[in-house]
């Protein structure tokens, strides 16, 4: 064996050397953690010294010396503190008998007495005096445990009499029944397992009566077989004077707890009604309809019809986005088509979604069940034109008729006051009365005939009326209290809309008839001396044939040949009673001209006599004669 001493270090913390970095003999430092390595002849690193120079070598042993102050091998324990102390005879002294009646030996298997704030076991705890699977509890000596009475085998948990939740109910367990009692152990209500079904019943103290049950199928309330999820055998009642009525079979019906207000829910017919005084008066029926105060009739089935009374109905129908309401009308489900309800007339009012329009529909008295020809009587476009008698009206509002006369009636307080009336056949337009009798009218010409249907003498106004004493024929009042020439109650204007004559109020009394004379519209050709015109017209006494009547003027005809603009050229024609329909006439006033020449031309001629005179009676004078 050399005497020769290799030795390695490292200051790196923890570092091992490895098998190859050393040979064996050679020993290694570590001057970090202070360990040290060699390797054995098998070719392992072993470390010979830990850290601080604790010895870990596997042969190492201490056979004298002490530690810590104690002698190694003493029989005498040192004093001091220890995390673990193990003996393998009594361990006595003041702080076990603090706490320990009687210290017993460490390791011991029986328990020691002694009052304990903190009891725990590193293994399981057996009670030899308890049940198994009993619940421990404290018994009136408040000592723990157990018995048969209440049990736990880690799964159920099984009560022997029952378990008292308070001091009114009780849970107990009898068989597949479980109760509910009260203080007084007087049985009131009772969940019964039957099979595979959960029922209610209750008891009174001498019997029980099933209430309700649980299937798979539903729950039923005074019925052991429900044929739904929820079906009510019996009455329900609500608190406030209601009861509920349902049928084992099904149906029902909800009403007063008198019997003869309420709903009635049907079994065969599939209905919902609703009735009060123990009649029937609103009926759902299977098809969605509702009728009130009635049953509803078979409507097709692309209407959902709510019907009122005997006949009225309101319906909609979603595919045609259309509203509706009539009277003593059915779209009959079987025949598809419109028909009598009863033995009356029919109506309709539609509001159509899809054109935007309101149409009213009339149709005439038919017998019940029979086919209804509806006529369209009126239509409101959504352009907002009404029409009459249309379907289509072209103007804001446009009355038509067939053939029939129409008539468009005015009134105030339900008392008529006058009527437009129109007639396709002679194509005018009327006014008259309440009851249609025509006062005046505007035919097809435009003219306006007032008390005649015709018109008088080509007149574009034709007035006919008896005058006599208090009648008039035309009276103009006027209302303003200044006159002047544009008070006009007439106004004559030419084809250019330039006045030719008025009529109008000068004064508060008098009325000028005037005609065109303005020097703008005139070429002067000289003062009129002329007298021939009042010279040569003729004045003639004579009769009126129609009333006999003695009067005195021209006769036209002499007239036309001395003062042709004093004259109307009248026809040959007559009418229907004979008379003339044009006569010839005359114009006084145009006379008037020539009758102040004529008195110019006196007053001249007067005036000249009178110079005459003057002189000759000079003369006279002068000769004393």
């Amino acid at each position: 064996m050399t005497s020769t001493i290799i030795t390695k270090n490292s200051s790196t913390a923890s570092s091992v050397p490895s098998s190859g970095s050393l040979t064996q003999g050679e020993l290694a430092v570590n001057v970090t953690d202070k360990k040290l390595y060699t390797k054995d002849s098998g070719g392992t690193v072993v470390k010979l010294v830990g850290s601080l120079g604790n010895q870990e070598a596997n042969a190492a042993a201490i056979t004298g010396g002490s530690i810590n102050g104690t002698t190694v091998g003493a029989s005498t324990a040192s004093t001091g503190a220890f995390t673990t102390l193990s003996a393998s005879s009594t361990v006595s002294g003041t702080g076990f008998s603090t706490y320990l009646a009687s210290p017993p030996a460490i390791g011991g298997t029986a328990a020691a007495a002694g009052a304990f704030t903190t009891l725990s076991a590193s293994g399981a705890v057996t009670l030899s005096g308890g049940t198994a699977n009993g619940v421990a509890y404290l018994n009136g000596s408040k000592v723990v445990t157990s018995g048969s009475a209440l049990t736990f085998d880690g799964t159920t948990l099984v009560s022997g009499t029952g378990i008292r939740a308070n001091s009114y109910m009780e849970i107990r367990s009898n068989t597949s029944t479980l109760y509910w009692e009260n203080a007084a152990n007087t049985l009131y209500w009772a969940q019964k397992l039957t099979g595979s079904d959960f029922a209610w019943d209750y008891f009174n103290g001498t019997s029980n009566a099933e209430q309700m049950r649980l299937t798979s199928t539903g729950l039923g309330i005074g019925t052991s077989s429900p044929s739904y999820k929820l079906h009510v055998n019996g009455y329900v009642y609500s608190g406030s004077g209601f009861v509920l009525l349902s049928q084992a079979s099904g149906g029902g019906n909800i009403f007063e707890a008198s019997g003869n207000t309420g709903i009635n829910i049907g079994t065969t017919s599939n209905t919902l009604e609703f009735a009060t005084s123990g009649s029937t008066r609103m009926r759902l029926d299977s098809s969605g309809n509702l009728g009130l105060g009635v049953t509803p009739s078979a409507w097709n089935s692309s209407f959902r019809t709510m019907q009122l009374g005997n006949s009225g109905y309101l319906f909609g129908r979603a595919s045609q986005t259309q509203m509706e309401m009539g009277n003593n009308a059915v779209f009959d489900a079987t025949d598809t088509r419109w028909e009598y309800i009863t033995t009356n007339t029919a109506q309709r009012y539609l509001q159509d979604g899809s054109s935007g329009s309101h149409q009213w529909f009339n149709a005439p008295s038919g017998t019940a069940g029979n086919a209804i020809t509806f006529t369209q009587a009126m239509t409101l476009t959504a352009a907002g034109r009404l029409g009459i008698g249309q379907t289509a009206p072209g103007v804001a509002f446009s009355v038509a008729g067939a053939s029939e006369v129409w008539q468009i009636a005015f009134a105030y307080a339900n008392s008529g006051t006058g009527a437009l009336i129109g007639s396709p056949a002679s194509d005018v337009i009327a006014f008259g009365n309440w009851a249609g009798s025509e006062r005046a009218r505007i035919d097809s010409s435009g003219n306006l005939l007032v008390g005649t249907t015709s018109v008088i003498n080509s007149g574009k106004i034709s007035i006919s009326a008896a005058l006599y004493t208090a009648s008039t024929g035309i009276s103009i009042q006027n209302t303003q209290t200044t006159y002047g020439s544009s008070t006009n109650f007439a106004l004559f204007l030419n084809s250019g809309g330039a006045t030719a004559g008025n009529i109008y109020q000068s004064a508060g009394t008098t009325v000028n008839y005037n005609t065109s004379s303005d020097a703008r519209l005139k070429e002067n050709i000289g003062v009129a001396t002329d007298t021939s015109v009042i010279d040569n017209t003729v004045i003639h006494d004579f009769i009126w044939k129609a009333d006999s009547r003695v009067d005195r003027g021209v006769f036209a005809q002499e007239a036309y040949e001395v003062k042709p603009s004093a004259v109307g050229i009248g026809k040959d024609d007559l009418t229907e009673s004979g008379e003339l329909a044009h006569p010839w006439s005359v114009d006084y006033s145009k006379y008037v001209p020539d009758l102040i020449v004529h008195a110019q031309q006196l007053k001249k001629q007067v005036q000249e006599q009178q110079a005459i005179i003057v002189s000759l009676q000079a003369r006279l004078d002068a000769a004393n004669l």
